[in-house]
């Protein structure tokens, strides 16, 4: 099973800048049971 949604939240970086929305170091996996769509 994924990371529990409390923890999810507070380990998701900061973009700073629209730059950085292009570094793949900043995204994380959602958790298994999110769906987006």
């Amino acid at each position: 099973m994924g990371e529990p949604i409390d923890d999810f939240y507070p380990q998701v970086p900061v973009f700073e800048g629209f730059a950085r929305l292009t570094d793949a170091t900043l995204y994380r996996p959602l958790p298994e049971n999110w769906v987006i769509g």
